[in-house]
């Protein structure tokens, strides 16, 4: 979603994030994607309504399968940035025609292929860069930005579409230098192969179910990792591989462990519980991250999470140390750093042992 409010400074700001709340509120109500955006659209389409902050909008609704639909509301057509093309979208005029503007809501629809980006420019964007082009309409806005970011496209190095949009601001800012300030604002969707991780911690509570537990994890796609000691032995002796620590000295963070096939093996509750402090840390800066930031780091990466638990009961845990110490159970542990995650965006499929 990308929101433009309308006029300069606090009052485009408060317009802008308003707008965004109210077409967030509305996709809550489950009125349907179309209806609220259409419901959106007539309220600060109505220019005697003076109690709404107006402002232009592009929404953007891809399904997994990569078919997508844009509204556009006052608002430039969106481009699809292929490997060796930019195509600007041609959409259809909804609702009431205006006189001397046309249509001002729209609609598109395609299909997002990996490795293809969805782009929305911004009205302003259009108008720093474009201006003539934005007084013929937001079709022939977007086919002169098209025009201009497949210029980029035969340069060598090719550009990616992050570093294609870079250039453009950079552009248009050196154009527009000392002239009022402008927003220029994109928002580029990119399809990429989803992040995948598998996560197993805790035993099974039937020990008869070891190596199916193994086997589910050593199956599945993507990343693997291992919460627990006891979790690790039951593994590495299924697969009757062996079991290594990586930093036996270390008497400060949870220990690490090793088997081969396997990408992250750790403690499991004490290391779960200092994951879930710091999952809303920036982590992004650490330049030698210890194990329980690189798990932290794998779990804020990835797209899908399978979570492999299992149900047996490590009395330990519930010891008066633990408790006092502040160290949640696995279950309860486990459960708020799916929310977290959830909170996110993350896919999370649970199954239980």
């Amino acid at each position: 979603m990308l929101c433009q409010g309308e006029g300069s400074g606090a009052a485009a700001n408060v317009a802008a994030v308003t707008g965004a709340n109210r077409l967030l509120e509305l996709f809550k109500l489950d009125v349907g994607f179309r209806s609220g955006v259409s419901r959106a659209a007539r309220s600060w389409a109505d220019e005697e309504n003076t109690r709404v902050p107006r402002c232009a909008f592009s929404v953007a609704q891809i399904l997994s399968n990569g078919f997508f639909t844009v509204f556009t509301f006052d608002a430039p057509s969106p481009l699809l940035i292929t490997e060796n093309d930019v195509i600007a979208l041609s959409g259809r005029g909804l609702g009431k025609k205006d006189d001397a503007s046309g249509f001002r809501l729209f609609e598109y629809i395609g299909k997002l292929e990996e490795g293809q980006t969805l782009l929305l420019p911004s009205d302003d964007l259009i108008r720093a860069g474009f201006g003539e082009a934005s007084v013929k309409g937001y079709s022939a806005a977007g086919e002169v930005l098209a025009q201009y970011l497949g210029r980029l496209l035969d340069r060598e190095p090719k550009p990616t579409p992050p570093q294609m949009l870079e250039l453009l601001v950079q552009d248009l800012a050196l154009k527009n230098r000392g002239g009022p300030p402008r927003d220029l604002t994109a928002l580029g969707l990119t399809c990429r192969p989803a992040r995948l991780l598998t996560l197993a911690t805790g035993p099974p509570r039937d020990i008869s179910r070891d190596g199916e537990f193994t086997r589910r994890l050593m199956n599945s796609e993507g990343l693997k990792a291992v919460c627990g000691s006891t979790t690790s032995e039951l593994i590495a002796r299924e697969l009757d591989l062996p079991l290594t620590c990586l930093n036996p000295d270390n008497y400060v963070d949870p220990p690490e462990y090793a088997i081969p096939g396997i990408d992250l093996i750790t403690e499991g509750a004490v290391a779960l519980n200092r994951v879930m402090n710091i999952l809303d840390d920036d982590l992004s800066g650490i330049k030698e991250p210890n194990v329980v930031e690189r798990l932290a780091q794998t779990l804020l990466s990835s797209d899908k999470i399978e979570l492999i638990q299992g149900r047996a009961v490590n009395t330990a845990h519930e010891a008066s140390l633990f408790k006092q110490m502040g160290i949640r159970t696995r279950h309860d542990v486990v459960e708020q750093i799916c929310d977290k995650l959830e909170e996110r965006g993350k896919i999370i499929e649970r199954i239980y042992f």
